[in-house]
C-alpha cells in the first residue's frame, strides 16, 4: 500500500505543477493581450478588453465542462446503506492515503523543502533561469 501512496503523491505533485504552469501561462497571455491593447487603445479600455477576454475564456471552459459526459449512478448506489458503506470506505481510504503522504513528507522533509525553496528562487529571482525553466516545460 506504500507504493500506492507514493504514486498518489507523485500524481498530485504533477497536477499541482500543471495547474501552476497553466495559471502562469494564462496570466502571461492576459498580460501580453493587455500590453497589445494598451498600444492600440487607452489603458482603461485595454484592461476592460482583457477582463472580457478572461470572462469569455471562463464561459468557454464552463460550456465545455457541461458537455462532457457524466458517470451514471447505479440505482443500488443510491440506497442509503450502500451509500453510507461506500462513504465510510472512501473516508478510510482517504485517511490511509493522508497518513501515507504525511509519513512520506516527514521522512523526506529536507529534500522536499530544498526542492520547493530552489524552485522558488529559480522562478522568483532570475528572469534567465525562469525563461530556461519555462522553455523546458513548453517543449
Amino acid at each position: 500500500m506504500g507504493r500506492i501512496g507514493f504514486t498518489f503523491a507523485i500524481a498530485m505533485a504533477g497536477i499541482v505543477i500543471v495547474a501552476m504552469g497553466l495559471t502562469a501561462s494564462i496570466a502571461f497571455a492576459c498580460l501580453a493581450l493587455y500590453f497589445y491593447l494598451a498600444t492600440v487603445t487607452s489603458p482603461a479600455l485595454a484592461a476592460l478588453g482583457v477582463a472580457l477576454a478572461a470572462l469569455l475564456f471562463v464561459v468557454f471552459v464552463a460550456v465545455v465542462m457541461s458537455l462532457l459526459p457524466r458517470p451514471k449512478l447505479i440505482p443500488s448506489l443510491l440506497k442509503e446503506n450502500d451509500f453510507l458503506a461506500r462513504a465510510a470506505e472512501a473516508l478510510s481510504l482517504g485517511q490511509h492515503l493522508g497518513d501515507e503522504g504525511r509519513d512520506f513528507l516527514r521522512a523526506n522533509l529536507s529534500k522536499t523543502s530544498a526542492i520547493a525553496f530552489g524552485l522558488g528562487i529559480v522562478m522568483g529571482i532570475s528572469p534567465k533561469l525562469r525563461k530556461a525553466v519555462l522553455d523546458l516545460l513548453l517543449r
